[in-house]
């Protein structure tokens, strides 16, 4: 839904239900440190990874990396959803636990905003 929103044009913010704002997040987000940026978003525990937790997008082109991110993160999660036997095959689950879908937030966000930035699908 982010990439269709950020494709449209619209400024897209996301929190998880356990996080509670204390104070107007638009102070900080379009502040001059921060208003140029495209894709803000938590940190994951000093990780080099994007936690969903927290994720805001504004000002992204319709057709520019951080709008395909976001759309590539919504297909590859689908694919994995739609085809478990190749998963299986490719070694990302194990047989036992085929009835699960492995998508790790972090890790697909990762991969999806480094290939973004490297101009081509780049995946870990």
């Amino acid at each position: 839904m982010t990439g269709r929103l950020a494709r449209l044009g619209y400024n897209i913010g996301s929190v998880d239900a356990d996080m509670m704002l204390l104070s107007d997040p638009y102070v900080h987000l379009k502040s001059p440190q921060l208003s140029n940026m495209t894709v803000l978003c938590q940190e994951e525990a000093g990780m080099p990874y994007c936690n969903g937790g927290f994720v805001y997008v504004q000002n992204a082109a319709p057709d520019g990396p951080a709008t395909w991110a976001f759309r590539f993160i919504a297909e590859i999660t689908t694919r994995m959803m739609d085809d478990v036997p190749f998963m299986i095959s490719l070694g990302k689950m194990k047989r036992e636990t085929e009835h699960l879908c492995h998508t790790f937030d972090q890790a697909l966000m990762l991969d999806a905003f480094v290939s973004a930035l490297a101009g081509r699908v780049l995946l870990e």
